[in-house]
């Protein structure tokens, strides 16, 4: 009988784990497929500082290789008061709580794993209040932008294990930096699936094509619109950044797009990440609304919808609005979309009621209105009335209108180049 024991490869980790550790890997490389078993220690003493992105990469890593059976085992030398407030000890075990039960304190919001809708509020809601974030602009920009990389991870990634969600807010530097990491099928094989994506094409042209508006991986193959998604989360978190100065990392399979306030974005060839990891750092005081403006969206602007009273015994929709005031929850407006669907092939006026709302996404409207409005047209779109919307709703509203309408595209955007 063998009774040979397989020794364990040791994976030391150094006490900073920052943005050139994320893309180079721990000692070894990220490493997906091997079988022997794992021994995470400290290289020094435990980590002293690890940015949200490394605590994502870390936390979705192991628990994708956990779920395939392989063995991790984590080295006492790394436990410490910031690693255990972190969440970063409870992920490497293999127990990274839900969204809805971290303990965050006001510069930290910790690791988690998010999964469903209420995930997803959870986070965009905490983070906000959690960190302490004030003024509509800044409360817009970074609500908007850790719900349109949830929704993505939530809707695309396919993957079987919870997405891995963390934000810290760095206040000597006035940023804040948030991480979204899932081990999915990754960005390039979603989209040559939806056959927006040429065979030849590499990692690099995939994230390239996902940065664009109206390149989504949702729906029916060959068609860029989907009845529940329209390609906008990328591009529109991509300007939010852009606007207050931050930075941005999207990384997939072996492509990696890295873009700061200091240049052009660039891309470039990495060790490759089984899924897909987003990096945002913003700066809440700085934040503006150019991701919200004509030029940042490409609408052309579409005139059918009435921003006011509808008339008498016009169906009214209330979507839910949350804490911070985003109506943005996607299940519902999917779960009315039947409704608002039925009452504009009846001829009936319908009417949306934003009361109380600062910000809705454009993905959680589109699931309303995209589908009735691209078969019905814009005679469908003269029978919606919009009451109570602020500048930032009613923005948006416009732009899911206006590409929805009779299939009207709007003008093609310069992406940047490698």
């Amino acid at each position: 009988m063998d009774t040979t024991k397989s020794v364990a490869r040791q994976v030391p980790l150094p006490e900073v784990l920052n943005f050139d550790f994320v893309l180079g890997g721990p000692s070894g490389g990220w490493d997906w497929d091997g079988d022997e078993p794992l021994l995470i220690t400290a290289a020094g003493g435990p980590p002293v500082h690890i940015e949200p992105p490394a605590l994502v990469a870390l936390a979705a890593w192991v628990t994708h290789i956990r779920s395939r059976g392989r063995s991790v085992t984590i080295g006492e030398n790394l436990k410490s008061p910031y690693t255990w407030r972190t969440g970063f000890l409870s992920a490497l075990v293999g127990n990274s709580a839900p969204s809805q039960r971290v303990s965050p304190t006001p510069d930290f919001y910790p690791l988690c794993a998010v999964a469903g809708e209420d995930g997803i509020t959870a986070c965009s809601v905490g983070v906000i209040q959690t960190l302490q974030i004030k003024g509509q602009q800044a409360i817009q920009a970074l609500g908007g932008s850790i719900r349109e990389m949830l929704q993505n991870a939530e809707d695309h990634s396919e993957s079987s294990t919870p997405t891995a969600f963390a934000a810290g807010h760095f206040r000597t530097q006035h940023r804040v930096t948030f991480a979204v990491a899932d081990t999915g099928v990754g960005i390039r094989s979603t989209l040559l699936r939806k056959r927006v994506l040429l065979p030849a094409e590499d990692d690099m042209a995939a994230i390239d094509k996902a940065l664009q508006p109206r390149i989504t991986g949702a729906g029916k193959p060959g068609r860029p619109n989907a009845p529940h998604n329209a390609g906008l989360g990328l591009h529109t978190t991509r300007l939010f950044a852009q606007d207050c100065g931050g930075a941005m990392l999207v990384w997939s399979g072996e492509g990696c797009f890295r873009e700061s306030s200091r240049g052009a974005g660039e891309f470039k060839t990495v060790p490759r990440w089984r899924g897909t990891l987003v990096c945002v750092t913003l700066y809440p005081d700085r934040a503006g609304l150019f991701a919200l403006t004509p030029r940042g969206t490409g609408s052309i602007g579409v005139e059918a919808v009435h921003f006011g009273p509808p008339p008498t015994g016009a169906v009214v929709f209330r979507p839910p609005v949350d804490s911070i005031g985003f109506a943005a929850n996607k299940t519902w407006y999917r779960e009315n979309e039947p409704l608002f669907r039925e009452a504009l092939v009846a001829n009936r006026h319908v009417c949306l009621d934003f009361a109380g709302a600062l910000y809705t996404t454009q993905s959680a409207l589109h699931a309303l209105l995209f589908q009735s409005l691209d078969q019905l047209g814009s005679v469908a779109a003269s029978r919606l009335h919009v009451v109570k919307a602020g500048k930032q709703v009613e923005t948006v509203i416009r732009l899911v209108v206006d590409y929805s309408v009779a299939g009207r595209a709007p003008p093609p955007v310069e992406a940047s180049q490698p």
